[in-house]
């Protein structure tokens, strides 16, 4: 099944790894028990307005949209789409990185515009940092969400299967960062994977 979006010819690596026979059988949204699919996304900053995100960036259904109350006693105000922890608010700034990656993993394919994300129906939940410790505190809200929704049975949180944080070092190995491969564990053990 190949996708009708604009540049989806310029998508070489999306044939490469099979994807459109992948999309002949799923192109994501809903899990087989019906579960609502979201992916994180940690990056500088996006743009929620871009014409081949819409339907794709997750909405928190815990909160009321701009009434300046923290309706899930999360310790954000208005966290709709996620958190900007540079700011410390619920607004992103333009980030053509973010949005480089936000298009890779989860554009809405299929819709005559861009390109096609490798999940065509994927919820997006968005975070920008700037800070190893903002890092670490968009990974705690990332598996606050889960747990939350792990022990409501899907009533509250998120079912958020992964995350992407688009970094590396060079020359460095887990080994060297016993505290990250921590978080990870801990998100793993939350049933996320990174």
């Amino acid at each position: 099944l190949e996708p009708n979006d604009t540049n989806y010819p310029d998508q070489w690596h999306l044939p490469h790894i099979h994807a459109p026979e992948f999309w002949a059988m799923n192109t994501g949204g809903l899990t087989h028990k019906g579960d609502t699919i979201v992916i994180a996304i940690i990056d500088q900053g996006f743009d929620l307005n871009h014409e081949d995100f819409q339907g794709n960036i997750w909405n928190n259904k815990d909160e009321t949209p701009n009434d300046g109350i923290d309706n899930d006693n999360n310790g954000f105000v208005d966290d709709i789409n996620g958190w900007n922890f540079t700011t410390n608010s619920p607004n992103f700034e333009l980030d053509i990185h973010g949005n480089y990656v936000f298009g890779a993993l989860g554009a809405k394919g299929n819709n005559n515009k861009g390109v096609s994300g490798v999940n065509w129906d994927v919820k997006t939940m968005l975070f920008s940092i700037s800070s190893d410790v903002e890092i670490v505190q968009a990974y705690e809200y990332i598996r606050a969400q889960r747990i939350k929704y792990n022990q409501t049975n899907g009533a509250e949180g998120a079912f958020i299967i992964s995350t992407n944080l688009s970094l590396g070092l060079s020359n460095q190995f887990a080994e060297d960062y016993p505290e990250w491969c921590e978080m990870y564990n801990l998100l793993g053990d939350a049933g996320i994977l990174n």
